[in-house]
């Protein structure tokens, strides 16, 4: 079930990636900040729902996995995703709306649920996640607020931008032609790069631009997850029952609720 957790952590808004570089214009800053945050965002909000099939691999020092996903994305209340491994056994699956959170693990035949608020305590790295920010990491939509000591700069042909997000240092950078996020990178106070995802090779569907392969890198703890997208349709109904699920009723049953300090 970790594979399904260490999933989940991507949802920390890092990404980085790029988009083809070919006929590829370069950035200038005779765009405003806002305008071309305004872009990005014109980009991203067509996305209404999303159903996607691909590979899923994860690699951490002690353990690999190799296997599909499916997922299936109802904005703004619904995720689902289920893996099962390259033999097609079961490893799990996470469910989330703005309210709760479910997810089983076969392996340990546990049925975890909670407030939405604290899945964090599912995931691998125990990092506080947004339920925003976790559908944003799995439609390939990375995205921010802009505070009050936003920079913008350009480099190597891409705007790049700058901030704190709570206590971090927070970078982006956007891709000048199709005005993608295709990096985003979080450090701590000491300056250790804490998490990195990387959003990259880009195809438009029904006129939109998404990553086909999304990637997670943790460098301190030598963690990486891949995912990359066979097939994705978007803006198509979603059978309510793609969001439904079956938990054996043997299973154990665990409540998270919030940790005490």
């Amino acid at each position: 079930m970790k594979v399904l957790h260490l999933l989940l952590a991507a949802a920390i808004a890092i990404a980085t990636g790029c988009a083809s570089t070919q006929n590829q214009p370069s950035a200038d800053l005779a765009k405003s900040p806002l305008e071309i945050l305004r872009r990005v965002e014109a980009n991203q909000s067509k996305v209404r729902t999303l159903s996607g099939r691909g590979r899923l691999i994860v690699e951490m020092p002690k353990a690999q996995f190799a296997g599909h996903a499916q997922i299936y994305v109802k904005r703004p209340d619904s995720l689902f995703i289920s893996a099962k491994a390259i033999l097609g056994v079961d490893v799990g699956f996470f469910f989330a709306n703005r309210q709760h959170f479910s997810s089983y693990s076969p392996l340990e035949n546990t049925f975890y649920s909670g407030p939405t608020q604290h899945m964090d305590k599912l995931i691998l790295f125990e990092m506080k996640i947004e339920y925003d920010r976790l559908m944003d990491s799995v439609l390939g939509t990375a995205q921010f607020s802009p505070s009050e000591d936003l920079q913008v700069r350009v480099q190597d042909g891409k705007y790049v931008f700058e901030q704190t997000y709570r206590k971090h240092h927070l970078l982006y950078e956007v891709d000048p032609k199709h005005f993608v996020v295709t990096r985003v990178e979080l450090k701590n106070a000491a300056g250790e790069v804490i998490g990195e995802q990387v959003f990259s090779r880009f195809r438009k569907v029904q006129g939109v631009w998404l990553p086909k392969h999304i990637r997670f890198l943790r460098p301190k703890t030598r963690e990486r997850l891949i995912i990359y997208y066979e097939k994705v349709q978007i803006n198509k109904p979603i059978p309510p029952e793609k969001f439904t699920f079956k938990v054996p009723e043997n299973a154990r049953r665990m409540i998270l609720k919030k940790r005490k300090h």
